[in-house]
């Protein structure tokens, strides 16, 4: 109940204890005054400098600190009174379970028996004197004397307790139905197999009848029931092993079991650190036991009296070493689990258990090295997560000396890369600190006399070691450690996985280096690096060879190399026709934007088998990559390898399925793109002579795509002579309706048009456009396929013999299999017309699957951008899936399929069953809400109206009267309009809590991701709410990079949309809860591995896209210069604030750049500046800096900024900024 009641109220939990972490304004009197008691941190969320990489509660704190935590008893409580006994109740049970969390079974059996009884020793009984304590104690009580029976001896009093207990029917009852595994657990420790094998069995039977009661949107609960099983079948097994007298003839039936244990591990990252201690404690006391029937059955008297055939001489010292390092082996699995779960509490008391383990055991060759690894990896980790290197050196210098104590020729080929890819790990990681902080870390002499002797300068004296002496040798050993985990003689034997560690290893530090390098504020490590492109060239594709998914991510880097590297390319072009070519097909864009470049040359062969062996991948994007590609006169080479590929993608029917798709974008769009993007610019005043035979091919090219009727109708209708597309009735009525129009303004083969000022052009253009959007407006909805696209319509895949698959099958993630690919069978007659400004159409493609798939089609739009958008929410993906933290909170962004076929058309996957944001508010309001709710824009214009328009308003609103007339504009709505509609999305209060938990943790990563790619002009039509699971889906991202700030008249001043309705939703703890917590998280994993997203970023400078280009060349006007260098310039510029945004900078300084690029010469800038960086009085993000310290104070800042009503309410009326 009360575990439930932390739900209802949307706490946050603790990340060890899962207690509840309470909010501080809320519990403000209690932070400052009572919780100094208790060892409670005056602020419950603002996480703790020993744990600041995740929320964890203030005792768990407190117990991670000290041994044990102080009573929980004063006398001295300030005037207000002392606390609640609710207040210590919970108190208590989060000390409980942050002990439980922490596996620290001898501090939770005391802390558990000072609250049963006072006397010495402790009365058990008393257990049963009132519910409360039989609720609050009576698990952690059991639980915390059996974990230290297996460990130990059996507590007699716990005994005494249970024997006594199972005389009374009442206790009896409560025992057997709420504690059947603890008491199937108590009698295997007291030997007695049968009465243990009776309550395994009535665990089964309990665990049916729960299990069937359960929500099924209890997910957690479900888990948790689950973890369960797997301890009962281990003990079920050992009663049955035990069982059999004739397992203890031979060893075999025991190597089984333990063969059959070890293929069922708990999953290291995502299963609870509790569910392993109860599996690696279980085991090692159920084979303590088998050990001691061992010893029993082959005693002289025992062996004597069975057959010599049947009984096989077993040597119980070699049976005790095998499995005493079984135990061991689990114990650094459990440790292992535990550094990866970031619990480095416990990853250290098993090392230290497995330590005192084989301090009794025979001389072993490999396990005190597996020992030391597990030591090595888990002192790296937590030297990664700390914020200087003060805290961690000392810890780091003595595991040189214990690394350099193993001889190489005790170790297997696996065992020798891991050694030595450790070593060159923390010799890159002491160099790199000494690197950044310099002599400042000289100060402790046994420090430098170790790292000195590690770095190979132990000659000298103390004093006489500098840093950047101490930096050079380590990355010398750092090299030399890397070549010996990668050498050529281990390369033939040993684990192909530890192969690509090493690979992976030393090529992330080549490129660390290398990269150090080529930065303008990057240090120079002064060694000779000019090997280094091709040792990450050759190793990266090495891994990639071996089936490695990390190295895959890693291969647009590897572009980078041999464009700034030529004598790469060669070594590039040999190793790659040893990856299959398949892994490429995830970096197909990458590679076409190299086409026209000098560097081409390396991906040639790599295209051509791709569009051997799977042509429909590369189809789309050589169509649009090589549209308007352009050759040097002496590059024949890309030249004949474009045109080879065209000839082996020449499919006329793709073509004619292009040209299909093209005819649904409405005509009258059609005519305005052509007319402003190509027509427009050959008429502008700044050019020297009028192209006049420019002018007249396109208006040739609109005239014989829109109105030339009487042509299309002397050839039957068809569009081109020599294409069997034919017209729709919506192209024909188009061109009848405005021939004549059109043919009077610009004059009959375009005489008029040629000789037409711009203003003049200007005036006429408006007044067509203006009749055609009644024609537009008239055409939302459904409507028939065949009105626009009779191809499509009469399309039947049995009249060709070439078939055309669905868009979207090749992922890159998997190998693929064409022959089982879905196929286009026909296409549904329907079409829904969408709202939005282009119109977009959704057809139904039939697949030969007999399966139906719905796709987006959208004209006069550059979908290269959201293409590669999505691309980067896929490889944030991969990073956020890699993280422990993120990982177990299934943080994730939902993504889609994006197919440009055109620079001007593509088709973007459906996402079923999601409705508009906006929609599905609207749909959660009365009529009077709806009435009521227009009032904020009326409201927002007569507030803009007092000081003239937008511009005037930033230079003359104050911020008490901006935030006042805001608070008017969100009072038009009603305070819980999101959360009622999803109470009505909701079938019952557990659904509703599942759908908003979901919610919140999507959008928190969504917020982070789409601020890392200043993704801008999120209204509410722009993110889509899965009506399955509640979560965000996040579409249209027409303005990236922070263009939305440079780029609109009205600028965004936001980094994400954190408006009072999400606020709201997520009540008690609004934003400071599971929100702020997921964001932490999530921005902690993306900063972690910044290097994947910017590679992956660089096809923006390579290939920008038509709208890039565009905002290029409007920078080039606003800012002055040649358009052809900002062209250039753009993208790097725009990738380079991405960084930035991984680096930690603060999010208002760098939109303030944004800013000043795009209005930097407006009369209101200097407003718009002070605006977005804040005022210290209000805002955490005006005290932060330029760089922020910790990636809690970054996302603090970020909400901050987000939630600034002195931006909301200056924000542009479309966006919505109440809502």
């Amino acid at each position: 109940i009360l575990l439930l009641l932390k739900v209802l109220s949307g706490f946050l939990l603790c990340d060890i204890c899962t207690s509840t972490l309470f909010c501080e304004k809320d519990l403000s009197n209690l932070a400052n005054h009572r919780a100094p008691a208790y060892g409670i941190c005056a602020t419950f969320l603002t996480p703790s400098k020993v744990l600041d990489w995740s929320p964890v509660c203030c005792l768990c704190v407190h117990v991670v600190c000290e041994p044990r935590p102080q009573a929980l008893g004063r006398d001295d409580w300030p005037a207000d009174g002392a606390p609640t006994q609710e207040e210590e109740d919970l108190w208590d049970q989060s000390l409980l379970n942050c002990y439980e969390q922490l596996t620290k079974w001898p501090d939770l059996e005391q802390a558990v028996m000072v609250n049963v009884d006072d006397n010495d020793p402790p009365q058990l009984n008393r257990i049963w004197e009132d519910s409360y304590r039989q609720e609050q104690y009576l698990p952690f009580m059991l639980r915390a004397k059996l974990k230290l029976a297996c460990a130990g001896e059996l507590d007699l009093s716990l005994v005494t307790f249970i024997d006594a207990a199972l005389q009374d029917e009442e206790k009896r009852v409560l025992l057997e139905n709420s504690y059947s595994d603890e008491l199937a657990l108590f009698y295997i420790l007291q030997d007695d197999n049968d009465r243990a094998d009776y309550y395994i069995d009535n665990s089964y039977q309990q665990f049916i009848r729960d299990w069937s009661n359960l929500n099924t949107l209890l997910s957690s609960t479900q888990h948790s029931k689950l973890h369960g099983l797997q301890k009962l079948e281990e003990m079920k097994e050992y009663i049955q092993f035990m069982a059999r007298k004739d397992n203890f003839y031979s060893s075999k039936p025991l190597d089984h079991l333990l063969r059959k244990w070890k293929q069922r591990s708990p999953h290291p990252k995502f299963d609870p650190l509790t569910v392993w201690d109860d599996i690696v404690s279980i085991r090692c006391m159920l084979l303590q036991k088998i050990l001691t029937a061992f010893r029993t059955s082959h005693s002289p008297s025992i062996a004597d009296s069975v057959s010599s055939m049947d009984y096989e001489t077993l040597s119980v010292t070699e049976l005790e070493a095998k499995l005493s390092r079984s135990m061991v082996e689990m114990y650094l699995q459990m440790a292992h689990s535990a550094r990866l779960q970031s619990n480095y509490e416990v990853a250290v008391h098993y090392l230290k258990i497995t330590e005192d383990v084989m301090s009794k055991l025979p001389e072993e060759t490999d396990l005190p090295l597996f020992l030391l690894h597990n030591v090595v990896e888990l002192r790296l980790q937590q030297a990664h997560m700390s914020a200087t290197p003060t805290s961690w050196l000392m810890d780091v210098a003595p595991l040189f000396g214990k690394m350099a104590g193993h001889s190489e020729g005790d170790m297997s080929s696996s065992l020798k890369r891991k050694h030595f890819m450790l070593l060159g790990n923390i010799q890159q990681l002491v160099a790199e600190a000494f690197s950044s902080y310099g002599d400042a870390l000289l100060t402790d002499a046994m420090l430098i006399r170790r790292l000195a002797k590690a770095a190979g300068v132990a000659d000298k004296k103390a004093d006489q070691v500098s840093s950047k002496e101490l930096v050079h040798k380590l990355h010398l050993k750092t090299l030399s450690s890397y070549k010996t985990a990668t050498a050529k003689d281990h390369q033939m034997s040993g684990d192909p996985a530890s192969l690509v560690d090493a690979l992976l290893a030393m090529g992330n530090w080549c490129n660390k280096l290398l990269q150090a390098e080529e930065d303008e504020d990057g240090q120079s490590s002064g060694l000779d690096v000019t090997q280094f492109p091709s040792v990450l060239v050759s190793h990266v594709l090495k891994a990639m060879g071996l089936g490695s998914p990390m190295a895959t991510q890693l291969f647009p880097r590897l572009l980078q190399l041999v464009e700034k590297y030529p004598e790469t390319r060669k070594l590039f072009q040999a190793k790659s026709k040893d990856v299959p070519c398949w892994m490429f097909i995830g970096w197909i864009n990458q590679m076409v934007a190299l086409l026209n470049k000098p560097e081409g040359v390396a991906v040639h062969d790599i295209l051509i088998s791709i569009a051997t062996e799977y042509p429909q991948a590369l189809c789309y994007s050589l169509k649009i990559s090589t549209s308007d590609i352009e050759f040097d006169a002496t590059d024949s080479r890309n030249k004949t390898a474009v045109s080879k590929l065209k000839d082996l993608l020449n499919f006329p029917l793709l073509d004619d399925f292009v040209g299909a798709l093209e005819q649904l974008t409405s005509p009258e769009l059609v005519f305005k793109d052509l007319c402003q993007n190509e027509l427009r610019p050959l008429l502008e005043p700044g050019m020297s002579q009028r192209d006049t035979v420019s002018v007249k091919r396109v208006w040739q090219q609109l005239y014989g795509q829109l109105l030339d009727h009487k042509s299309w109708e002397s050839m039957g209708d068809s569009l081109y002579a020599s294409s069997s597309l034919t017209v729709g009735l919506k192209q024909k009525k188009f061109a009848q309706d405005y021939f004549k129009k059109v043919e009077a303004v610009f004059g009959k083969n375009a005489e008029k048009l040629v000789k037409m000022k711009i203003g003049e052009y200007d005036r006429q253009m408006v007044q067509l456009q203006d009749g055609m959007k009644h024609g537009l407006k008239k055409c939302e909805g459904a409507g028939l396929l065949k009105d626009y696209s009779p191809w499509l319509q009469n399309f039947q895949s049995t009249n060709y013999q070439f078939t055309i698959e669905v868009p979207g099958q090749y992922t890159g993630k998997s190998k693929p299999l064409p022959e089982y690919h879905v196929r286009i069978s026909s296409f549904d007659e329907k079409v829904l017309v969408l709202g939005s400004i282009r119109k977009p159409k959704r057809i139904m493609v039939r697949g030969d699957d007999e399966k139906e798939y719905m796709f987006l089609v959208k004209g006069g739009e550059d979908l290269r951008l959201d293409q590669r958008i999505e691309q980067l929410f896929a490889v944030m993906n991969n990073v956020l899936l890699v993280d422990s933290a993120c990982g177990q909170r299934e943080l994730s962004l939902k993504t889609y399929q994006v197919i440009p076929m055109t620079p001007r058309l593509g088709v973007i996957e459906w996402v079923s069953n999601t409705k508009p944001l906006k929609e599905f508010l609207v749909n959660a309001m009365t009529t009077g809400e709806q009435k009521n709710s227009s009032n904020a824009a009326k409201l927002q214009n007569d507030w803009l109206k007092k000081y003239g328009f937008y511009k005037d308003m930033y230079k003359k609103a104050s911020r008490e009267d901006t935030e006042k007339e805001y608070k008017k504009k969100v009072a038009c709505y009603p305070w819980d309009l999101m959360r009622r509609a999803f109470v009505q999305l909701s079938a019952s209060p557990e659904a509703f809590l599942v759908l908003r938990s979901h919610f919140t943790k999507t959008y928190a990563t969504l917020c982070v991701c789409q601020y890392i790619l200043g993704i801008g002009d999120r209204h509410l039509s722009n993110f889509m709410i899965d009506l399955s699971t509640g979560g965000v889906v996040g579409i249209d991202f027409g303005h990236a990079f922070g263009t939305a700030t440079q780029f609109l008249p009205f600028p965004e001043l936001m980094p994400f949309r954190l408006t009072p309705q999400i606020i709201n939703l997520l009540r008690p703890l609004t934003e400071s809860g599971e929100l702020r917590s997921c964001m932490s998280h999530t921005m902690r994993a993306l900063r972690f591995s910044p290097e994947l997203l910017l590679n992956t970023m660089d096809v923006f400078v390579k290939e920008p896209s038509l709208d890039w280009k565009m905002f290029a060349r409007k920078q080039a006007q606003t800012q002055g210069g040649d358009p052809d260098t900002h062209e250039m310039w753009y993208p790097r510029a725009k990738v380079d604030q991405a960084k930035k945004k991984l680096l930690g900078y603060n999010s208002a300084h760098i939109m303030e750049a944004d800013l000043k690029l795009g209005h930097g010469k407006s009369h209101e800038y200097p407003s718009l500046k002070a605006i977005l960086l804040g005022d210290r009085r209000y805002n955490k993000r005006a005290k932060a800096g330029i760089k922020c310290d910790s990636v809690e104070e970054q996302v603090a800042s970020l909400i901050d900024h987000a939630t600034d009503s002195n931006i909301l309410g200056r924000t542009w009326a479309g966006w919505e900024p109440w809502v």
